[in-house]
Protein backbone atom coordinates (compact mmCIF):
# COMPACT_ATOMS: atom_id res chain seq x y z
CA UNK A 1 0.00 0.00 0.00
CA UNK A 2 2.98 2.35 0.56
CA UNK A 3 3.72 2.10 -3.16
CA UNK A 4 0.16 2.50 -4.45
CA UNK A 5 1.15 5.78 -6.13
CA UNK A 6 3.78 3.90 -8.17
CA UNK A 7 1.79 1.57 -10.44
CA UNK A 8 4.96 0.63 -12.34
CA UNK A 9 6.51 -0.87 -9.18
CA UNK A 10 6.26 -4.65 -9.23
CA UNK A 11 7.09 -6.85 -6.24
CA UNK A 12 8.35 -10.39 -6.81
CA UNK A 13 8.88 -12.91 -4.05
CA UNK A 14 10.86 -15.98 -5.09
CA UNK A 15 10.24 -19.17 -3.14
CA UNK A 16 13.42 -21.02 -2.27
CA UNK A 17 11.41 -24.06 -1.15
CA UNK A 18 9.64 -25.31 -4.28
CA UNK A 19 8.92 -28.73 -2.79
CA UNK A 20 6.58 -27.13 -0.22
CA UNK A 21 5.67 -23.83 -1.86
CA UNK A 22 3.48 -25.18 -4.63
CA UNK A 23 1.35 -22.77 -6.68
CA UNK A 24 -1.69 -23.80 -4.59
CA UNK A 25 0.11 -23.16 -1.30
CA UNK A 26 1.32 -19.79 -2.57
CA UNK A 27 -2.17 -18.81 -3.75
CA UNK A 28 -3.67 -19.76 -0.37
CA UNK A 29 -1.00 -17.67 1.42
CA UNK A 30 -1.74 -14.65 -0.76
CA UNK A 31 -5.49 -15.01 -0.22
CA UNK A 32 -5.16 -15.53 3.55
CA UNK A 33 -2.98 -12.42 3.87
CA UNK A 34 -5.05 -10.32 1.42
CA UNK A 35 -1.98 -9.59 -0.71
CA UNK A 36 -2.53 -7.48 -3.83
CA UNK A 37 -1.91 -9.65 -6.88
CA UNK A 38 -1.99 -6.69 -9.26
CA UNK A 39 1.60 -5.74 -8.44
CA UNK A 40 2.95 -8.60 -6.32
CA UNK A 41 3.97 -11.97 -7.70
CA UNK A 42 5.08 -15.00 -5.75
CA UNK A 43 7.03 -17.32 -8.01
CA UNK A 44 8.49 -20.78 -7.73
CA UNK A 45 9.95 -23.35 -10.08
CA UNK A 46 12.54 -26.05 -10.43
CA UNK A 47 15.36 -25.79 -7.87
CA UNK A 48 18.02 -25.23 -10.53
CA UNK A 49 16.00 -22.42 -12.14
CA UNK A 50 15.56 -20.76 -8.76
CA UNK A 51 19.30 -21.06 -8.10
CA UNK A 52 20.09 -19.44 -11.47
CA UNK A 53 17.77 -16.50 -10.79
CA UNK A 54 18.61 -15.94 -7.14
CA UNK A 55 22.30 -16.85 -6.94
CA UNK A 56 23.57 -16.22 -10.48
CA UNK A 57 21.20 -13.36 -11.32
CA UNK A 58 20.57 -11.48 -8.08
CA UNK A 59 23.85 -12.62 -6.47
CA UNK A 60 22.01 -13.55 -3.26
CA UNK A 61 22.63 -16.74 -1.28
CA UNK A 62 20.18 -19.58 -0.85
CA UNK A 63 21.98 -21.09 2.12
CA UNK A 64 25.18 -22.98 2.59
CA UNK A 65 26.08 -26.46 1.46
CA UNK A 66 27.07 -27.47 5.02
CA UNK A 67 23.49 -27.09 6.24
CA UNK A 68 22.25 -29.19 3.32
CA UNK A 69 24.91 -31.85 3.89
CA UNK A 70 23.98 -32.04 7.56
CA UNK A 71 20.39 -32.78 6.55
CA UNK A 72 19.00 -29.59 8.02
CA UNK A 73 15.30 -29.21 7.33
CA UNK A 74 15.34 -25.45 7.80
CA UNK A 75 15.26 -23.49 4.59
CA UNK A 76 18.08 -20.99 4.39
CA UNK A 77 17.44 -17.84 2.42
CA UNK A 78 18.65 -14.32 2.06
CA UNK A 79 17.58 -11.66 4.51
CA UNK A 80 17.60 -8.95 1.84
CA UNK A 81 15.56 -7.26 -0.81
CA UNK A 82 16.96 -6.68 -4.27
CA UNK A 83 15.96 -3.66 -6.35
CA UNK A 84 15.91 -4.50 -10.06
CA UNK A 85 15.17 -1.93 -12.76
CA UNK A 86 13.03 -2.29 -15.89
CA UNK A 87 16.09 -3.53 -17.81
CA UNK A 88 16.66 -6.37 -15.30
CA UNK A 89 19.74 -4.67 -13.83
CA UNK A 90 20.31 -5.01 -10.07
CA UNK A 91 20.25 -1.50 -8.62
CA UNK A 92 20.67 -2.22 -4.91
CA UNK A 93 20.48 -4.59 -1.95
CA UNK A 94 18.57 -3.81 1.24
CA UNK A 95 18.29 -5.42 4.66
CA UNK A 96 14.91 -6.72 5.72
CA UNK A 97 14.50 -4.23 8.56
CA UNK A 98 12.87 -0.81 8.93
CA UNK A 99 15.95 1.14 7.80
CA UNK A 100 16.54 -1.15 4.84
CA UNK A 101 12.92 -0.94 3.72
CA UNK A 102 12.98 2.86 4.02
CA UNK A 103 16.14 2.96 1.87
CA UNK A 104 14.57 0.61 -0.67
CA UNK A 105 11.45 2.75 -0.92
CA UNK A 106 13.53 5.90 -1.35
CA UNK A 107 15.63 4.33 -4.11
CA UNK A 108 12.62 2.79 -5.82
CA UNK A 109 10.92 6.18 -5.93
CA UNK A 110 14.07 7.78 -7.36
CA UNK A 111 14.33 5.03 -9.95
CA UNK A 112 10.67 5.39 -10.92
CA UNK A 113 11.39 9.03 -11.81
CA UNK A 114 14.50 8.14 -13.83
CA UNK A 115 12.99 5.16 -15.68
CA UNK A 116 9.29 5.85 -16.34
CA UNK A 117 7.07 2.84 -16.90
CA UNK A 118 5.93 2.03 -20.44
CA UNK A 119 2.18 1.61 -20.82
Amino acid sequence: SRLSDLPSAQLVSVSVDPRNDTPGVIKAYMTKNALDESNWRFVTGEEEAIRRVVVDGFRVGLGDEDSKAAGADDIMHSNSFVLVDAKAQVRGYYRANNDGIADLERDLRALAVVVPAKH
